[in-house]
């Protein structure tokens, strides 16, 4: 996950957020999954990915999740809807 805008205003923001959004799809377009992924061997096909760019509030913050530690999470409706 990807958020923009955070530690300084930028007037920018939403333009980066969807370049940088832009720029996934082409390096993933050139990526192929190794012969050995998944049940049937994968057998070198294009990755494919699916990036979702949504505007509005988000809360970040660290989770705890059991005793295998923590992480980081960006919780609300920007989130969610993306």
């Amino acid at each position: 996950m990807l958020v923009g805008n955070v530690t300084a205003p930028c007037p920018r923001h939403a333009d980066l957020v969807l370049e940088f959004g832009i720029l996934m799809h082409q390096r993933a377009a050139g990526l192929r999954i190794p012969a050995s992924a998944g049940p049937e061997g994968g057998g070198g096909q294009p990755l494919r990915i699916r990036v979702g760019v949504h505007s509005g509030s988000v809360v970040s913050g660290w989770v705890q999740r059991g005793q295998r530690g923590g992480g980081r999470a960006g919780l609300g409706d920007g989130s969610r809807a993306a």
